[in-house]
């Protein structure tokens, strides 16, 4: 008998089926053993030596895997094929040694990058030893993160109250949104006119066009500042003739894209259907362990986490096979196409793209037996995996230059249209380009040509945008910063760790995550550093292929960091805030008429403004004649209500009642308080059991995202009115609902719902979008206590389900309910994961019953 370990029990259930009687498949339920959260787990005085202790979790499993291992020939180690598996195999390999299971037996290590039954037996017929390189540059990272959490954390906690740890990767990716953040609060917006022109032709054609030369000079974004500029502009344009100068036409080619790696899926996934990071790697992570069809248990695609995006020559083959059969020879280019492309900086994992393990099987073909998001994973997978080796598309783009009597004018139209769709033909790809189907129509050289209309429009610039999830990980990318296989952990960290929320699906710093960053930034630059920290991706990159020591690597980080932490311990908590103070002040302090920070009190007159932090609410913004003067404000500017008081509300105006509505600041934010005007006494009464009711005075929250500055009165008798009918879908008659909630502002219409991804649109949506929007969303599929459906129990195939009950969410298996973590998001809850909880409640039932 031959034992066979793998991580996850989904997988061991299908590769048990492919390999027969003479094979036990078991799961180690991931890593085995970690470093134990106390002082001394890496010995730095003992070249990096590390305590390595086995999760209580484990043991259970440990121990029917030590059972079979007695009685097996062979020992087969068929973790992932990426840097993490390899540790895993090494440390099962270690805990082995230690009770001397291997005495006499075989240890093999099998790598596979689909689980199908050809590749699994392909494997196992071609075993090979555990690298050491690959636990090594794990062994490296894994101090790292630890000497970083370890001895920042407490410093953190010292001089923050309040605050959780510090991750090496997070703290850098955290720096990037807070970075982000400042830029967005300190913009100004700059004003800019546009001029465009429509023209019409002697046989009464029209041409639309954009202002391109004025006075003999080129126009560029600022050319027109003001009101005043563009009017002069439209006076000397309409004063001349014009005549058709040139007339330009060219193919233009667009290559298909490259097949996916795992940062190009989360970005597309998050892009095409709103996933999330962590979401899309479940869905993949189900995909890659397969689901069953017809009786079989099969992997669909390959494995999720990869830099590569090569295929093999058989995937290749396969491929061009179902393109020539398919859509015909001309769409097959003569050889194939290579994807190569730029490589990222801190490219590891050389596997294979993510792709379909058997491209003849369409997403039609599976439908039944995957759930919608899954179908809609794979279908974007297949799509770009075959659209990958097809004909690139061509264009045929069009210009017109329309120029003036005197030569000094010239106005340019642009048209481009699909000559032949290529790889379009199967995979949707997002246009930027707005001249895309606009067809010019025929005329010539010499043509002369009429103004219809002058159309100017003012515009203002608008501040880089928040990083999405997407974003980030691109960004994150680009610099060299983490692996495929860390982007969604550190999301999800900063998240759990409330550093950041999300808002409209991009990223807010808190104040907490912005003090935490500029305590980084202000005592540990070098480690936040993102050269520093994409050069020591490099260095770990190095001990993969044997350039360096992984003991070198962490010497040459420790000798730094240790003497960065002792200068840091000696600062006190003020000197620490005093620090931040002038590290933040650009975006916590007021300027006065001379551009200067002025942090003089405006309540007392006396004391001065200053950062302090508490530790439940997290910092804010005091007077040091505490507690004679107690004012106190929100860190962020953008959040303050009154700039300098918060106890007085500003008056808007006055509602339909001729009653008056305030803002106000509160504990939890803004918000509009005003009269309501009831009918009848009977109805005060029922009202006055309402939540944030006092009488007949009623408060209304103002959604995240929106400027206080920005809500004058129509906005606010707006957002006191909701919830309110926007209008009638046309079809039924029935009405579309617009009102806000804790995620938002939403449309409702029956059972469905739909999120509006743009806060301000609260204010400006019309009924044909809502309408539209209404159209596109889903119908309510589930119950209201149900948050998902992780699927089937791979033992029993009894559903397991996350739930929210009256005590909160929690993971339910037929009679049993776990607990789910609170630093876990439910959303984003795997079925490993759900697993691991549930034989956790087990045990702690069983020992409650004893």
């Amino acid at each position: 008998m031959n034992l066979v370990i793998v991580e996850s029990p989904a997988k061991a259930k299908t590769i048990n089926k492919y390999l027969g009687r003479d094979y036990v498949v078991l799961a180690s339920y991931g890593h085995i053993r970690d470093l134990p959260s106390k002082n001394g787990s890496v010995d730095t005085e003992n070249k990096f030596e590390m305590l390595w202790e086995v999760d209580s979790f484990s043991k259970k499993y440990l121990k029917k895997i030590t059972d079979v291992a007695k009685v097996s020939n062979k020992i087969i180690l068929a973790t992932d094929p990426d840097r993490e598996g390899e540790a895993i195999a090494w440390h099962l390999k270690e805990y082995l040694l230690e009770k001397k299971l291997l005495k006499n037996k075989s240890l093999e290590r099998v790598v596979f990058n689909e689980i199908t039954k050809n590749a699994i037996l392909k494997a196992i017929d071609n075993p090979r030893q555990i690298e050491v390189p690959l636990v090594n540059a794990y062994l490296a990272r894994r101090a790292l993160d630890y000497l970083v959490g370890f001895n920042i954390s407490p410093i953190l906690w010292a001089k923050l109250p309040g605050s959780k740890s510090a991750g090496r990767v997070q703290s850098v990716a955290l720096k990037l949104i807070t970075e982000r953040e400042k830029q967005v609060e300190l913009f100004n917006p700059e004003e800019y006119w546009t001029l465009t022109s429509d023209f019409t032709s002697l046989d009464k054609k029209n041409i639309f066009s954009k202002l391109s030369l004025f006075n003999g000079e080129k126009i560029e974004k600022f050319s027109f500042r003001s009101k005043i500029e563009i009017e002069k502009t439209l006076i000397s344009i309409n004063k001349l003739k014009y005549t058709i100068k040139d007339i330009n036409s060219k193919i233009f080619k667009r290559n298909p894209l490259a097949p996916f790696t795992t940062s190009t899926l989360q970005q597309t996934a998050s892009g095409k259907f709103g996933f999330g990071a962590s979401r899309t790697m479940q869905i993949a992570q189900k995909l890659y362990q397969g689901v069953e069809i017809e009786g079989e248990t099969t992997g669909l695609i390959t494995y999720m986490r990869t830099d590569g995006t090569y295929m093999s020559k058989e995937a290749i083959s396969e491929i061009r096979d179902l393109i020539l059969k398919d859509f015909g020879k001309e769409y097959l280019p003569i050889k194939a196409n290579t994807h190569e492309g730029k490589k990222a900086k801190n490219a590891q994992e050389a596997h294979e793209a993510v792709r379909p393990t058997d491209i003849r099987r369409t997403p039609s073909s599976i439908k039944k037996y995957v759930n919608l998001d899954q179908l809609k994973l794979y279908e974007l997978i297949w799509t770009r995996a075959l659209s990958s080796q097809m004909n690139p598309a061509e264009f045929n783009r069009n210009s017109i230059v329309i120029t003036s009597e005197n030569k000094k004018i010239n106005f340019r139209a642009n048209g481009s249209v699909v000559k032949f769709d290529g790889f379009l033909k199967v995979y949707e790809v997002q246009e930027s380009d707005e001249d895309l189907n606009n067809i010019l129509p025929e005329c010539s050289v010499g043509d002369e040509v009429t103004i219809l209309k002058l159309n100017d429009k003012q515009l203002h610039t608008d501040p880089p945008p928040r990083y999405s999830e997407a974003s980030l990980v691109k960004k994150l990318e680009e610099l060299g910063i983490g692996r495929p296989s860390t982007y969604a952990n550190i999301i999800s960290v900063l998240s759990t760790r409330r550093y950041v929320e999300s808002i409209n699906r991009r990223f807010n710093p808190t104040d907490r995550g912005k003090l935490i960053s500029a305590f980084l930034e202000k005592l540990f630059t070098k480690y936040v550093d993102y050269n520093f920290t994409a050069a020591l991706e490099n260095q770990l990159d190095d001990i993969t292929t044997g350039k360096i020591k992984w003991t070198t690597v962490l010497e040459n980080f420790w000798k730094d960091f240790f003497r960065n932490i002792n200068f840091v311990k000696k600062k006190g908590t003020r000197e620490v805030l005093d620090l931040l103070n002038e590290s933040l002040e650009d975006l916590i302090f007021e300027k006065n008429k001379e551009g200067l920070i002025d942090r003089k009190c405006k309540i007392c007159n006396e004391g001065k403004l200053s950062l302090k932090n508490s530790f439940k609410g997290g910092a804010f913004i005091g007077c040091s004649n505490y507690p004679e003067c107690k004012f106190t404000r929100p860190l962020s500017k953008a959040k303050t209500m009154i700039q300098y008081n918060l106890s007085e509300p500003k008056l808007i105006g006055q509602n339909e009642f001729g009653k008056d509505i305030y803002l106000k600041s509160g504990r939890f934010g803004p918000y509009l308080q005003y009269e309501k005007e009831f009918k009848s006494t009977v109805e005060i009464s029922k009202k006055k059991k309402e939540k944030n009711i006092k009488g007949n005075l009623r408060n209304v929250s103002i959604p995240k995202g929106v400027n206080t500055e920005s809500i004058d009165l129509y906005r606010a008798k707006l957002l006191c009115s909701l919830p309110k009918v926007l209008g009638q879908n046309p079809e039924t008659g029935k009405d579309i609902i617009l009102n806000t909630g804790r995620f938002g502002p939403y449309l409702k219409y029956e059972n469905k719902s739909a999120r509006l991804e743009n806060v301000e649109e609260i204010f400006s949506i019309e009924t044909n979008k809502a309408i539209a929007l209404i159209a596109a969303a889903k119908p309510s599929r589930v119950t209201s206590s149900i948050l998902k459906d992780l699927g089937e129990h791979p033992a029993d195939k009894n559903p397991v389900r996350v739930m929210r009950g009256k005590y909160g969410v929690y993971i339910k298996y037929k009679s049993i309910n776990a607990k789910i973590p609170e630093e876990k998001d439910p959303s984003e809850i795997s079925m490993d994961e759900a697993l691991i909880l549930i034989e956790k409640r087990k045990e702690y039932d069983k020992k409650k019953k004893n």
